[in-house]
């Protein structure tokens, strides 16, 4: 029985010209990912790496952050 292949997720940040503090979390994507909220001190990679663990299905994923006002 051969192991049936998986795409990998692929986490793909929409950048802006806002500084990476100002990133407070990252958008749901419908049926795919919900909201990810930064935690206290975490850093904006540490907060994607925590994304993809809840990421449903697999390929690429487009999702945008969400700033502080």
């Amino acid at each position: 029985m051969g192991k049936k292949s998986v795409e990998p997720i692929k986490l793909v940040i929409v950048p802006t010209g806002r500084h990476e503090s100002e990133v407070v979390g990252l958008q749901a994507v419908a049926n795919r990912m919900d909201a990810v909220w930064r935690l206290p001190g975490e850093s904006l990679g540490a907060m994607a790496h925590r994304a993809v663990w809840s990421v449903r299905g697999s390929g690429p994923l487009l999702t945008y952050p969400t700033f502080r006002d």
